[in-house]
């Protein structure tokens, strides 16, 4: 499969979303380990499990157009498998 062009500004909005993603999923791990896991521990769960989704919805809409006119038919067809796969996935934890 061939790469997603991101425009620059996008990329580093993705990249700090991402990075707001790894410090919730850091804190869950640090109060599971310390056996401290509560209420609000779940809230993050959640709030990290939406924000993946919208990272890969962000991640589908700015790049996988980008790299459309340059697919095969059966490469065009194997990228409509994988979006409606990732779109079932996203509305399936919504």
């Amino acid at each position: 499969m061939k790469n997603f062009q991101i425009a620059v500004e996008d990329r580093k909005k993705i990249i700090q979303n991402i990075n707001k993603i790894i410090g919730q999923l850091e804190s869950i791990k640090r109060e599971v380990e310390e056996n401290e896991a509560c209420e609000e521990t779940f809230y993050l769960l959640l709030a990290a499990k939406g924000a993946c989704n919208r990272v890969g919805k962000d991640m589908v809409n700015k790049g996988l157009l980008s790299c459309m006119s340059s697919y095969s038919q059966a490469e065009l067809e194997k990228a409509l498998d994988l979006l409606f796969k990732i779109d079932g996935l996203f509305l399936t934890y919504l």
